[in-house]
């Protein structure tokens, strides 16, 4: 009954080993740049070469079909190590310079020490691992200069015939096709309303909302606004949808097309959910669900009786009456303009009196790096799909 079949050997699995504080390597700020920068090339995506991935840090552990890469404690022994220095197999990185000495030798110190993992969660990215930690050593103002580089490129982008007007201040640029006057007035409010949304999630004190300042572009038409969702972000953005944020580490942005009219709405609940929004994605990696919601909900306290506000009020029962169980909006089966309302009224549950001290314990395990399903269940005792059920049950009354 064998005949025919490959026996692979037995591979061990490799679990994932903390840092313990006092590593002289760290895989955040050493190994991560490098892999980075000289492997995602060809060890990424959905076919990487050899079969292997260095995507993140579960796929550097589970090596691919020929065996581990990585020898915990044992640096000699470990493939990377080897294919590095080119004394098994192609040197690599393939069709690059070798490695220095000085970054080879990193790689066995940090396997000599346990190969361990100082991020928040081993699935993340490596790239992204390795900008976290970059971005956390830069200051403010180190930050905000990078940002504007990365503002600008994203602008040419999505309209290339078309050069931005600009406004700034220390915390906030705005770029636009609305006019100076119209761009001053967002850098100017989003400076006055983030005491006051800080306010509401308990943010430090004196220091900026979003460390690195956040850009806001400010288009004149719908069309400039759809442009940008198609060109910058590959997706269509919901025809409902005045304005949104994309909080990325390296770069911190919100997209505002304002209203047109008074019976529209104003601008203020506008920039406050992009603030609220960017600010809770600045503090861990949190599902879209839950910040957009939150956002939401914090615009509608600043300016409840706001038409922007009053008319999503107005919408959300359709809505509601669209889904067909408690959680549909955690599981995708709503559309996209439905999910939105109905992320804003349960987040205005979880945020609501009874439940105000869970929602904050839970952004405060989330800040210390915990993943958010355990912070989550830790803050609610329950899933968000049990709270749905719970949060529907009042819905009804």
């Amino acid at each position: 009954p064998l005949t025919g079949r490959v026996v692979r050997p037995f591979v061990p699995k490799l679990e994932v080993k903390t840092a313990t504080g006092e590593d002289t390597i760290k895989f955040a700020r050493d190994i991560a740049p490098v892999i980075a920068a000289q492997c995602l090339d060809c060890h990424a995506g959905g076919q990487p070469a050899a079969r292997l991935s260095l995507n993140d840090f579960q796929s550097i552990l589970a090596g691919n079909r020929e065996g581990l890469i990585l020898t915990p404690g044992k640096p000699g022994e470990s493939k990377l190590i080897k294919r590095l220095r080119g004394t098994e197999g192609q040197q690599m990185p393939l069709r690059k310079p070798a490695l220095p000495e000085e970054t080879i030798a990193k790689f066995e110190k940090w396997i000599a020490e346990g190969a361990t993992f100082d991020g928040s969660d081993p699935r993340t990215p490596t790239a992204r691992v390795a900008a976290i930690y970059a971005v956390s050593q830069m200051t403010h103002e180190q930050i905000a200069e990078q940002r504007v580089g990365e503002a600008e490129r994203n602008w040419r982008l999505a309209n290339p015939d078309d050069s931005p007007q600009r406004a700034e201040n220390a915390n906030y640029l705005a770029l636009g096709n609305v006019g100076e006057e119209r761009l001053k007035e967002v850098v100017n409010l989003a400076e006055t309303l983030q005491s006051r949304v800080g306010a509401m999630f308990k943010a430090p004190s004196g220091q900026p909302l979003i460390k690195g300042r956040l850009t806001f572009f400010v288009f004149n038409r719908r069309f400039d606004y759809s442009e940008y969702g198609q060109m910058v972000e590959k997706r269509e953005i919901p025809s409902t949808w005045r304005g949104h944020w994309n909080f990325l580490i390296t770069d911190a942005y919100a997209c505002l097309y304002p209203p047109q009219f008074e019976d529209e709405g104003t601008l203020q609940p506008l920039v406050a959910e992009q603030l609220a929004g960017a600010y809770l994605d600045s503090l861990g990696e949190m599902p879209r669900w839950f910040t957009q919601g939150s956002a939401w909900e914090v615009a509608s306290r600043i300016t409840p009786r706001d038409p922007l506000v009053t008319g999503r009020e107005s919408r959300l029962e359709q809505a509601l009456g669209r889904m067909t169980a408690a959680d549909d909006f955690l599981t995708g089966k709503i559309s996209p303009d439905d999910a939105t309302l109905v992320n804003y009224s349960f987040a205005k549950f979880l945020m609501g009196r009874t439940n105000a001290a869970r929602y904050q314990m839970l952004l405060d395990a989330v800040s210390k790096g915990m993943e958010f399903d355990k912070a989550f269940m830790g803050a609610f005792k329950a899933e968000p799909k049990q709270l749905a059920a719970i949060w529907a049950r009042t819905l009804r009354r």
